[in-house]
């Protein structure tokens, strides 16, 4: 998901690919089960439309007016949960990501559904709340309705046309690959090489480009087909510097981060950090050497933060720490997870 596909879809109709939600699921403590089927369907329901393109869920829309209130959620359900509740009730089990989105300071849940090759339509193994079993559902208009036995034919009959998006021994290199990529144990860069040898294996440009990118640094980044939203952090910025912290004892880096909250002399500024995946990991091993509770400055020109504005002649610090630069190390990781798990 990046900034510009976003837009994209608020300024959609509700449709056979598209369909907003004013909360999130209200997953958690549902005892007699039928929030969840309601979420089985809808997901069940995208997945065997005939489309071209990927189906979203959005999380935190108001559509019953045009424009939509955008009303932002607070995330209580992660990716796994939403995974669970799905895998054991239906077969074949539907390939779906789910992620949270921040736009105008308020968060969204995105829920993507890409188009799969699958060996039959995907139905529910027993009787739920709205959900027969062994029962087609599909997207018609902007609602899960019941499909039509001649839609069932041409539903099976476009999985069928769908090319197999790997041989076997592809899936195996992919799983292990992926694998590797959750341990979090290893160093990352320890597997992009092979992450890289893949993508052109198989012909994914977009994971190509990604690998390319992590391996050689973001600084200069000029490609349209996507953004690289998971290596946006949010730092402190100011004319000021920071010339000693050591006087907060023990969790000194929290309560100056708090502090500089409040001091009028220092702003959260969002920015794309380019260093590449080595340099990412030698900062963290530093940290971990040196003592977690340090930050970092670096001078940045106005120029680089502000290149439309009157700040351009001045001088910025901006400064980082630990959990912002371990915090962006997971989102890169979770990033290829999420582009592995898609290829499966």
């Amino acid at each position: 998901m990046n900034l510009q596909l976003f837009e994209k879809l608020l300024n959609t109709t509700e449709s056979l690919t598209l369909d907003f939600k004013r909360k999130e699921y209200p997953l958690l403590g549902d005892k007699n089960g039928d929030e969840t089927a309601k979420f089985v369907k809808d997901i069940t329901s995208f997945t065997n439309t005939i489309r071209e393109e990927s189906a979203y869920i959005i999380l935190g829309v108001d559509a019953s007016k045009f424009p939509y209130e955008l009303v932002g959620i607070e995330p209580t359900i992660d990716e796994g949960i939403y995974q669970a509740k799905v895998k054991d009730k239906v077969y074949p089990v539907p390939k779906f990501s789910y992620l949270t989105f921040i736009y105008r300071d308020l968060t969204f849940g995105v829920i993507e559904i890409p188009i799969h090759k699958y060996p039959e339509p995907v139905t529910c193994r027993d009787k739920h709340k709205g959900i027969e079993p062994h029962q087609v559902y599909i997207r018609r208009g902007s609602t899960n309705e019941l499909a039509y036995p001649r839609e069932v034919i041409d539903i099976s009959d476009w999985l069928r046309s769908l090319p197999s998006e790997s041989t076997s021994s592809t899936t195996e290199e992919i799983s292990n690959i992926l694998g590797l990529i959750n341990d979090k144990e290893n160093n990352f860069s320890m597997y992009l090489p092979r992450v890289l040898k893949l993508a052109k294996e198989i012909g994914n440009i977009r994971l190509e480009r990604l690998a390319r990118y992590e391996l050689n640094g973001w600084k200069g980044f000029q490609d349209n087909t996507f953004s690289p939203d998971h290596r946006s952090i949010t730092v402190f910025i100011s004319l000021i510097k920071i010339e000693r912290a050591n006087y907060y004892g023990d969790n000194k880096i929290a309560q100056l981060w708090k502090d500089l909250e409040k001091h009028e002399d220092y702003y959260e500024h969002n920015l794309i950090y380019g260093d590449s995946i080595n340099e990412i990991e030698n900062m963290l091993a530093n940290y971990r050497l040196n003592g977690i509770e340090q930050f970092n400055s670096i001078n940045m020109s106005g120029s680089e933060l502000f290149p439309d504005s009157s700040l351009t002649k001045y001088t910025f610090y901006v400064y980082w720490n630990y959990y912002i630069i371990n915090r962006l190390y997971s989102n890169i990781r979770q990033m290829f997870i999420k582009e592995f798990t898609s290829l499966i």
